[in-house]
């Protein structure tokens, strides 16, 4: 079993290397599908993972329910179902890795080993390269949004999440020369998310023991009532930050937190949900690919005095786009993985996640879930590691 797990161990990094800091565009598409569906194929011919099947059945019965909604959506939704399919594997790939094997000790076992330290410089090597394009702001890099490198053509918060999730790479494996290039990313990017989550990250750190038996008291085992918080906590924010601004007024651009962007965020999370509570079809399906045309987001539609684009919160997104169902599946399922992997050593990491998941998309949905399982099985550098057998009292042993 143990040479099987490093096969998937060589898959999984392979792929972090390749759709997380390289891939981009409609070949990144097609090659996040293909791993998911070949590593879904690869673990029906495991003895192991059936054993582990039979073990859990609820589990598997829900992975079977979140698959069924999502060729229900694409053979009978309105708007076909090719992001729900994706999605779905992608969920399917990560629990096939990370819940049924023993992942985090060949992870850990194999720190400082060769293709451990490939990941790593392949990562560096290709946050470094852009670095260098943003200060040196060459046009044929910087403007080109069809760039293979991961984000420099796109939102500088949806690239700020890859650089923070690199710096808490680093941060395990106290790689300084790596924290000091996230850090001088931040400031470069003037990312206001980057900062922020650094800021959470240090604070977190250093209260992470209460933090952590604050979280546990809460939401132990029962994460996906902190995911259902988070989500009512959001569209009371929104409710509550747009009421303000038509109050006081919106402030200037990246001059204050009332600022445009903003208000058009939080403007947006409840236009979302006043387009979807009244009809029925959301209980089942979603707009899947054609979340802009469904939110009239091409059509450049208005409201409360705003553009809309589509959610940035990663829970109103997925539900506009799947479904309430498949919502409340797919955050279960992921909270009983995460139960499995957050403790004391990497809750700081966790929260900070958390927290931009309800501000910024994609984190916990798609394939960066990947990486953000992969950094939650990280040890310390330097910290004795023993061979642990992940355990859950609901699943028993596997």
């Amino acid at each position: 079993m143990l040479k099987k797990n490093k096969i998937y161990y060589w898959l999984f990094g392979t792929f972090i290397m390749l759709d997380g800091f390289i891939l981009y565009g409609y070949v990144q598409r097609y090659f996040e599908f293909a791993f998911s569906a070949i590593v879904f194929c690869i673990f029906l011919l495991d003895s192991n993972f059936r054993k582990g099947v039979e073990k859990d059945r609820k589990v598997m019965i829900m992975i079977l329910g979140l698959i069924f909604l999502s060729f229900l959506q694409l053979f009978l939704g309105r708007y076909g179902g090719s992001f729900s399919l994706s999605t779905t594997f992608i969920l399917v790939g990560v629990f096939c890795i990370f819940y049924y094997t023993d992942m985090k000790n060949v992870i850990n076992n194999n720190r400082n080993k060769l293709f451990d330290l490939f990941i790593y410089l392949v990562m560096f090597g290709s946050l470094l390269f852009q670095f260098y394009e943003r200060i040196t702001e060459d046009p044929a890099v910087v403007n080109n949004i069809y760039e293979i490198y991961y984000s420099l053509g796109r939102d500088k918060n949806v690239l700020g999440i890859i650089v923070f999730s690199f710096f808490a790479i680093c941060f395990k494996r106290k790689a300084k020369m790596g924290i000091v290039l996230s850090i001088a990313f931040a400031f470069i990017l003037k990312s206001r998310m980057l900062i922020l989550d650094l800021l959470i990250f240090t604070i977190v750190y250093l209260f992470r023991r209460k933090i952590y038996f604050l979280w546990n008291k809460f939401f132990e085992k029962k994460y996906w009532v902190a995911f259902l918080m988070s989500v009512i906590v959001m569209v009371i924010f929104s409710g509550v930050f747009v009421l303000y601004c038509t109050t006081h007024g919106i402030g200037q651009y990246q001059k204050t937190w009332t600022d445009p962007s903003n208000y058009m965020r939080m403007t947006s999370n409840l236009y979302a949900f006043k387009s979807t509570m009244s009809d029925p079809y959301f209980i089942f399906a979603g707009s899947d690919g054609y979340i802009l045309q469904f939110l009239g987001v091409s059509e450049n539609v208005r409201y409360l005095g705003e553009r809309v684009v589509q959610p940035h919160n990663d829970i109103i997104n997925l539900f506009v786009r799947n479904g309430l169902i498949y919502s409340i599946l797919y955050w279960y399922l992921l909270g009983r993985l995460f139960q499995l992997y957050v403790d004391e050593n990497n809750i700081y990491i966790f929260i900070t996640f958390f927290f931009a998941s309800m501000f910024i998309r994609p984190i916990f949905v798609g394939p960066q879930l990947f990486l953000v399982i992969y950094i939650l099985t990280l040890e310390e550098k330097g910290k004795k590691f023993s061979r642990i057998v992940i355990r859950d009292k609901n699943r028993g042993k596997l």
